[in-house]
């Protein structure tokens, strides 16, 4: 099969500039001014650097045009008609945009822990494009006629490279050139020798005429275009910072004898054609040069495309062989009119002279007029808050009609607040919480215990591991504490002529500290790799080979995400999906492969065809198929008759269609995708957004049940504290503590599909029987059909987080480079010569305190830059220093937008708020705000409910300041495990979280209804102590059974009873009845609300006894990932300002929660905190003078607190894993991880809990900046302790026919006594009415003698007769034990 070409489509987009594009009125769009990217702000030298070399969208002079440096020359006043025309922009298909995994054999990490060893590959674009313009010169709608060809060719030169004394005196260096940051073949492979100077005078991109061009046999100049290393994450899409490199602009020129002139009017169709140019005689770039390492099946895989009608083309499919790609796009009927005056437009006197239908200033009009926007944690949250206030649409009101579903994709009210809690979780951005190492559970008993030795490795081998991972976390901001030194070093101009000798400081420790990091990772002797490994060998030499999980991460708040409805994705609406290509046949009037031109004289007219149309331009083994290409273009031009002579074959190319073919059945009533139709394009690709924040101090807040905010179901967050009225807490503008914080974000196409994907996944989960009584069957079908074209932008507002941070976002220099040669794919850097060899005036700038080893040191940690001396923070004290620390580690204030600016790609910029000066200000903006983000309200002394807010509005149902709750500003982790004792207390540790293997329960609890009492069995279940309430009269003890009573325990494997013995000393003595008729109306009053327990539990006893209830100690600690944030910004704090730092911070918690049926807590005790307390109190760690409840019942008195939220604090903690270097000559790396585990555990010591809980539904946390955390029993901790949990109930004194059989020793009922077993009970004649004697046993005491307690013996129950028998005495009065046969958790097998 001949080997055919791949075409592939692209979109293209026709925008008109004329003069009154820029004239519109207040609420259209706004053309922006061309900024491009400074490169000069990338220059090292000379304190020039800046944080981005990307200006943010200036648009205060964009109207009218005269005012508009993007078409005026403002210098003379006059227009610049050669900026003046239709602007061209073709998109980038996606497999150019899409990483793909490197191939390199044979490449290897030096050890475990290094990051991978290569990076993917970013396939270059095609760098050859040819642009074609058909018109009519002698039709009525081109003027002046006569004066144009019928067809225009241009070639673009997408990487040719030249700087700016190349330049031709008439090129426009902002329309007609690119700049770029460019690598020389010598860079290439030297990259550090780079000259940055340079950069700021290399552009790229250049159009010739395609009648006088050829492809030159020595290309020159050439950059290696890719799409991510262009500095410029705009670049692609930006039509003002690509000219000439993925777009054109047609300024429908003439020359008029010497002079050029320009249509004003015409009608045109566009079509471009790209390919990849022949470098040596071989399209290197080309996707489909395979090389025979693949077939092309596997490469349209990887490529994400998919070929139409493919079983017709398996044997092309199936080879290896190097085929040809060739781009094309095409748009038809552009209107260009350089006034627009003629009589068929609109009367509107302020459209008159522009494009009919303008899409960017209808959604203009409606962003200002209807404020479409809303703010919310996730892209979900933020659009559910705009559907809950504008449900009146159909589409929005069925997304309103399922909103509680989306948000918690479960039908039951407690599987909804279950949900919700976990939903929470999406607030949050992850970081790997580390490795973590399990022992092989057997089967049979999972909680079967190592041996001691074993125990010791598997503790040390996690402990190691926790050190290895925060070494490797702590050393990555070290990397970038690095660069923060380097970049405020570079950027301070003060060290121009006094530099600070504080820097050589600096940069000396941080240099001890990372040497001391690399010791501690790598592979060299007692570091901790090779320790890790010799431990895993050890217990693999144990038959214990251990197995790898991962710990819980850590957590940060994402920045806020941004909605706004009515606005329509530029996007195609199948642009994530695979992208339908074709081959040769397939395009219409292909005619098959041709060979070069010869004599005759139809190729003579072949030939001049060619030239006209620029098919000569193409390498030879595409001309057939761009042939095929172009006869296709003129023959779908609107009003031709399609010449279909390979129908069987032929197949559409993608855009020419009325909207995704892939919908079922395709759209028929939509636009043309590939037709202009009077339709200025509409692309929204960035937003530009800026807001003031006011911090709000933290004393202001409080912490509790939010009963404001509560539509979702109870939740725990933060709000105002009583009596707090934010608006008086700013009158004094020297009180502020204010930041304006800006950002940009780029909108990509995923939202609409996000939405689509949601609804899909909830439709497929939730039942029918749920679904159909919100949303029908027919309207959830047509829900999905319809969401695609939903027209909304969703994007998180970016840099949020680093503002307060004192970070800077934005594309900057980096000191370190990667190699850019082809086929490069390592992550090794090198640095750049001008990062470490500073000069000043030709000097060198002995004064800088770094080598080239620190900046290579740095590696790829450089992302975001600090704010140094770059960024000033605007509200100072009038001597330059800020009222207040702009370094806000902990948030928690209120802000609202000052800029909401969304531009295309080409520069219409639709703003929310007019940006025009203003004495009064600028106008508020009203959002729709999510739970989460909605402030409190208040009522002022006239009763008036006022939102509680820096400025509130007279109307309290606008609102234009979101409350931001109190987070951390960096990632974070609740440490929340059961505990158990340290082996050896020492260096404050008295805690450790439980093994694996080790079960956390101390005891268990039973309320016995019958005895209106509580029993307490050990943690296997043995039977240990009851307590009951006695008669008023009775003595303090008597409501207290004797340990072990009826069943002699001796040998018993759970001797540690201190902690339970003390818990009991609460039920005797002074209060000790009322303490116990509190506790049991607390356990009555939780166990009403708690879930359902699991099938095998026996439910017979809930008649008679209670739940059994697990007591166990828990313990919760704050872990910063990394090292906490220091302030960034050098500008000096003013008077009496203080650094600040999250662990300077407290937060509450709260431990379970009543109205949440899925937790399990009952009550808890508090622990002893204060490590010389608890080492003298062994076993007795808990304060159980005080039993801290939700479920206080009727009976509930002091000692049983309500639970306070605020009761008990996490403060955040790091454990930096060396100070300067890591003590191994004295401790030795088993030293150095034992002293770690011993300060981690250490932490844990403020917040310890004995907690009583339901042993069947985890315990949460609920904390608020960190997601609620659950905790919950192993099955095995609880499952062989209730299999031999029996329940029994003091019954008598009972009259009974006959005596019971005399005691035998050999019968006494000791420890490991079943109820159950064969021969377990002595035959008697006892009979009891009413009771299945074959579910029961009577257990009888036998006196021992003074001072000696009871015996028993277990004995059979008889059936009786409910019938008198008149039985003759003497009758017996007897008082024992009834005992239930069967255990509280049956045995699958017997139930």
């Amino acid at each position: 099969m001949t080997d055919f070409n791949v075409a592939i489509p692209v979109k293209l987009d026709a925008f008109v500039l004329n003069e009154d594009v820029c004239n519109g009125g207040k609420n259209d769009s706004k053309i922006c001014p061309i900024q491009q990217p400074n490169y000069t702000w990338l220059r090292i030298q000379n304190f020039v650097l800046q944080n981005d070399v990307l200006a943010p969208v200036d648009i205060h002079n964009a109207s009218p045009a005269f005012k508009n440096s993007r078409v005026y020359d403002l210098g003379s006043g006059t227009p610049m008609e050669n900026r003046l025309g239709v602007y061209l922009h073709w998109m980038i298909p996606r497999p150019y945009r899409s990483g793909v995994a490197p191939d390199t054999p044979g490449v290897k990490k030096k050890n475990a822990n290094d990051p991978p060893p290569a990076v993917p590959n970013f396939r270059s674009p095609p760098t050859r494009w040819l642009v074609l313009r058909l018109l009519e010169p002698n039709a009525d709608t081109t003027k002046p006629p006569g004066k144009s060809p019928s067809v225009q060719a241009w070639i673009v030169e997408s990487d040719i490279v030249r700087k700016i004394d190349d330049l031709d005196e008439n090129c426009d260096v902002q329309v007609d050139v690119a700049p770029y940051i460019y690598s020389t073949a010598a860079a290439a492979t030297k990259p550090q020798q780079m000259n940055i100077d340079e950069q700021a005078e290399v552009f790229i991109g250049r159009k010739s005429s395609a009648q006088d061009w050829n492809e030159p046999e020595d290309p020159g100049d050439r950059v290696r275009l890719n799409l991510l290393n262009s500095s410029n994450q705009l670049f692609p899409d930006y039509q003002p910072h690509n000219g000439n490199v993925f777009s054109i602009l047609d300024r429908f020129e003439y020359q008029d004898g010497n002079e050029t002139k320009y249509l004003t009017d015409a009608v045109a169709h566009y079509y471009v054609l790209g390919w990849h140019p022949d470098y040596d005689h071989k399209a290197s770039d080309d996707p489909f040069t395979l090389g025979g390492k693949c077939h092309r099946t596997d490469r349209l895989k990887e490529l994400a495309m998919k070929l139409q009608n493919q079983d017709q083309f398996q044997q092309w499919l199936d080879s290896p062989g190097d085929s040809r790609i060739i781009c094309h796009g095409a748009m038809y009927n552009v209107e260009w009119h350089s006034d627009y005056s003629d009589d068929s437009q609109p009367a509107k006197p302020d459209a008159t002279k522009r494009p009919r239908v303008r899409p960017a200033d209808t959604f203009t009009d409606t962003l200002i007029e209807e404020m479409p926007i809303a703010v919310g944690t996730t892209p979900i949250d933020s659009l559910l808050a705009w559907v809950e206030s504008h449900h009146e649409a159909e589409l929005a009101n069925d997304l309103f009609t399922i909103r509680q579903l989306l948000r918690a994709q479960v039908d039951s009210v407690a599987g909804q607040q279950a949900a919700l809690d976990e939903l929470q979780t999406y607030n949050f951005s992850r970081l790997s919480g580390g490795i973590h190492f399990s022992l092989p559970a057997a089967q049979d008993d999972p909680g079967k215990q190592p041996d001691s030795t074993a125990q010791e490795k598997f503790r040390a081998l996690n402990d190691a591991q926790a050190l290895l991972d925060l070494v490797l976390r702590t050393y990555k901001q070290r990397q970038w504490d690095t660069f923060s030194l380097w970049w405020k070093y570079v950027t301070d101009i003060d060290n121009k002529a006094n530099p600070d000798p504080t820097y050589k400081v600096k940069a000396d420790d941080l240099r001890i500290v990372r040497e001391a990091f690399q010791k501690m990772k790598d592979e060299g002797p007692s570091r901790l790799p090779p320790y890790i490994q010799g431990l895993k060998t050890d217990l693999e030499a144990l038959g214990l080979p251990p197995k790898s999980a991962v710990l819980p991460e850590y957590f940060q708040q994402r920045d806020p995400s941004l909605f706004i409805a009515g606005a329509e994705s530029g996007w195609p609406a199948d642009y994530l999906s695979d992208l339908r290509v074709r081959l040769d046949p397939q395009i219409l009037g292909y005619e098959g492969p041709g060979d070069e031109y010869d004599s005759d004289s139809e190729d003579e007219v072949l030939e001049e065809r060619d030239t006209k149309f620029g098919v000569r331009c193409l390498p030879s083994n595409l001309k057939p198929t761009a042939r095929a290409l172009i006869h296709e273009f003129i023959s779908f031009i609107p009003g031709n008759t399609m010449d279909d002579q390979n129908a069987d074959k032929h197949v559409p190319p993608l855009y020419h269609d009325q909207g995704n073919p892939d919908l079922t059945p395709p759209s028929t009533t939509g636009p043309w995708r590939d037709r202009w139709e009077s339709t200025q394009p509409w692309f929204p690709l960035f937003i530009e957004w800026e807001a003031d924040y006011y911090n709000i101090a933290s004393g202001h807040w409080k912490f509790g049940e939010d009963t404001n905010r509560g539509k979702q179901g109870t939740r725990y967050m933060y709000s105002m504290a009583d009596g707090v009225i934010v608006q008086n807490l700013v009158k004094d503008p020297a009180d502020w503590d204010r930041r304006t914080i800006s950002g940009r974000i780029l909108l990509l196409p995923q939202p609409t599909f996000s939405l689509r994907a949601e609804l899909e996944q909830l439709f497929k989960t939730t039942p029918k029987s749920v679904l159909d009584p919100i949303l029908p069957e027919p309207e959830r079908t047509n829900l999905l059909a319809e969401i695609t074209n939903f027209p909304f932008l969703s994007a998180p507002l970016d840099g949020f987080a680093n503002h307060l941070l004192t970070h800077a976002q934005g594309s900057h220099i980096k000191p370190n480079v990667r190699p850019s040669l082809p086929g490069n794919t390592s992550q090794t850097v090198v640095p750049l010569d001008e990062a470490w060899n500073l000069f000043e005036n030709g000097e060198r700038d002995t004064d800088f305190p770094m080598n080239q080893d620190d900046i290579a040191d740095i590696g790829i940690e450089s992302e975001v830059t600090p704010y140094g001396s770059l960024v000033q923070v605007q509200y100072s004290d009038g001597q330059g220093k800020p009222f207040c620390n702009p370094f806000k580690p902990v948030a928690h204030g209120q802000f609202h937008f000052t800029k909401i600016n969304i531009i295309d790609k080409f520069g219409q910029c639709a703003p929310a708020i007019d940006q025009t000066p203003s004495l009064k200000g600028l106008p508020p903006i009203y959002p729709c705000i999510s739970e989460y983000y909605q402030p409190e309200n208040y009522r002022d002394s006239k009763g008036n409910e006022i939102a509680n807010v820096v400025s509130p509005a007279l109307d309290p149902k606008n609102n234009e300041w979101m409350q931001m709750l109190p987070i951390i500003n960096q990632p974070a982790r609740l440490i929340f495990n059961f505990v158990t004792q340290v082996d050896r207390p020492i260096n404050d540790a008295y805690w450790r979280p439980i093994d694996d293997w080790e079960n956390p329960i101390w005891g268990w609890l039973v309320v016995n209804y019958v005895d209106n009492g509580v029993q307490f069995f050990l943690p296997d279940g043995t039977f240990y102590r009851e307590v009951r309430v006695a008669a008023p009269d009775a003595p303090v003890s008597a409501g207290m059974s004797a340990k072990w009573l009826p069943i002699d325990q001796e040998g018993s494997t759970s001797k540690n009873t201190v902690q339970l013995d003390a818990l009991l000393q609460k039920f005797v003595g002074e209060g000790g009845q009322d303490y116990l008729q509190a506790f049991i109306s607390m356990v009555v009053k939780a166990t009403e609300n708690t879930d359902i327990a699991p099938s095998a539990y026996a439910q017979f006893s809930n008649a008679l006894v209670g739940k059994p209830l697990a007591m166990v100690n828990v313990g919760a600690s704050l872990e910063l990932a990394g090292p906490p944030k220091v302030n960034q910004s050098t500008i000096p704090l003013s008077d009496g300002q203080k650094e600040d730092s999250a662990t300077k911070h407290a937060f509450p918690f709260k431990l379970g929660d009543k109205d949440r049926i899925h937790d399990g807590i009952v009550g808890y005790f508090q622990a002893l905190s204060d490590f010389n307390d608890l080492q003298k109190n062994p076993g007795s760690e808990l304060i159980v003078d005080t039993v801290y409840t939700d479920h206080l019942g009727e009976k509930s008195t002091a000692p049983f607190e309500p639970v306070d939220p605020n009761l008990n604090n996490l403060k955040p903690f790091f454990i930096d894993p060396i100070d300067s270097a890591p003590p191994y000559a004295v401790d030795g790396i088993e030293g150095v991880v034992d002293k770690f585990s011993q300060r981690r555990n250490s932490m844990l010591n403020p917040n310890v809990f004995g907690c009583i809980l339901d042993p069947f539904v985890p315990l949460h946390i609920f904390s608020s900046i960190l997601p609620i955390q659950p905790l919950k029993l192993a099955t095995w901790t609880w499952e062989s302790a209730l299999k031999s949990m029996t329940t029994f109930f003091h019954f008598g004194p009972l009259v009974a026919t006959s005596d019971v059989p005399g005691y035998d020793s050999n019968d006494k009922l000791r420890n490991g006594y079943d109820v159950d077993k064969p021969g377990a009970l002595v035959a008697s004649s006892l009979r009891l009415p009413t009771l299945k004697s074959t579910d029961w046993a009577w257990l009888q005491p036998y006196d021992q003698g003074v001072d000696q307690l009871e015996s028993y013996m277990a004995l059979s129950l008889n059936p009786t007769d409910p019938r008198p028998g008149f039985e003759k005495g003497p009758y017996t009065a007897i008082e024992g034990f009834l005992q239930r046969k069967t255990p509280v958790q049956q045995d699958p097998a017997k139930s």
